[in-house]
C-alpha cells in the first residue's frame, strides 16, 4: 500500500486525495491548516467548509501536523494557495527526503519572482541540499466534478518518466484519466491561464525571458490545444501542427 500526503484541504486537494483514497490501494493523509477541517473530517467523512455534500472515503486521515502527515511518505501531493507554498515547503522540509516524488497541483506563479510552484519547491529543497524529484499535475479540472466522480482528464509532466509514470499509476482510475507529458512548463502554465487572463499575461511576461525554449509560445498554444482538443472534436478548431507527446496508460 502506498502512502501519500496530501498537501492542502481546499476544495481541489480534499477532490484529489478522494480520487487516491477511493482506489482502496493508498494510505492518504490529507493535511489541513484549519482545525476545523480536519474535525469535519474526522467525524463527519466531510470536508463541511471548502467541500461540502461529498462523502470521503475512510482511507483518507486528516491531520493538522506536518510530522504526522509526512511521516513514511513515498508521495508528496503539493495543492496549498501559490502565496503559501515556499513558507509551507519550508516548514516541511525537515520532514522531506530525497526519494520522495513531489507532485505540484497548485496554479499560478509566485509574486515578485514569477517562478513556478515546481521552480519554487525546488529552490526551497536545494537549500536542504538535495534536488528533488518533480512533476506538475493539472487538467482543466473541477473540484465538485472529480469528487463526484464525473469522469476527468489531467496531465502529469515532468522530465523524470518514473515519477510520471508512478503518479500516473497513483491517481489512474476508470474515472480519472491521467496522461504523462514531458513539458512541464507548458502544463504548469496552461490551465491558469486558460482561466485567467491576468495570469496569462504573468505567463507570457516570464516566457518572454526566453529561459525555456526556442519557441515557448508555441508551447504555451499547443499545451492549451491538447487541454481543449477533446471538446473541439467537430467545430473546426484550429490545432497547431507540433503538439507535445502525451502518453496514456490503461
Amino acid at each position: 500500500m502506498s502512502r501519500i500526503a496530501v498537501i492542502g484541504a481546499g476544495a481541489w486537494g480534499t477532490a484529489l486525495a478522494a480520487v487516491l483514497g477511493r482506489k482502496g490501494t493508498h494510505s492518504v493523509r490529507l493535511w489541513a491548516n484549519e482545525p476545523e477541517v480536519c474535525r469535519s473530517i474526522s467525524e463527519h467523512r466531510v470536508n463541511e467548509r471548502f467541500l461540502p455534500d461529498f462523502s470521503l472515503p475512510a482511507a483518507i486521515e486528516p491531520t493538522n501536523d506536518f510530522a504526522h502527515a509526512l511521516a513514511g511518505a513515498e508521495v508528496v501531493v503539493s495543492v496549498m494557495p501559490s502565496q503559501h507554498c515556499r513558507s509551507l515547503f519550508e516548514r516541511m522540509a525537515p520532514s522531506l527526503h530525497p526519494e520522495t516524488l513531489f507532485v505540484s497541483c497548485t496554479k499560478g506563479l509566485e509574486d515578485g519572482s514569477l517562478l513556478r510552484m515546481t521552480e519554487v519547491i525546488a529552490d526551497v529543497m536545494r537549500s536542504r541540499r538535495f534536488t528533488p524529484r518533480l512533476g506538475a499535475l493539472s487538467g482543466p479540472s473541477f473540484a465538485r466534478e472529480v469528487a463526484r466522480g464525473d469522469p476527468t482528464a489531467v496531465t502529469i509532466a515532468s522530465t523524470d518518466t518514473d515519477l510520471a509514470r508512478s503518479v500516473q499509476h497513483a491517481f489512474n482510475d476508470s474515472r480519472f484519466r491521467v496522461y504523462t507529458n514531458d513539458d512541464v512548463i507548458g502544463v504548469a502554465c496552461r490551465a491558469r491561464a486558460l482561466e485567467q487572463p491576468a495570469e496569462h499575461r504573468l505567463c507570457s511576461a516570464r516566457l518572454q525571458r526566453g529561459d525555456y525554449m526556442q519557441d515557448p509560445h508555441g508551447s504555451l498554444r499547443a499545451q492549451s490545444a491538447n487541454a481543449l482538443k477533446p471538446c473541439s472534436s467537430g467545430v473546426n478548431a484550429r490545432i497547431p501542427r507540433q503538439v507535445p507527446r502525451l502518453v496514456v496508460s490503461a
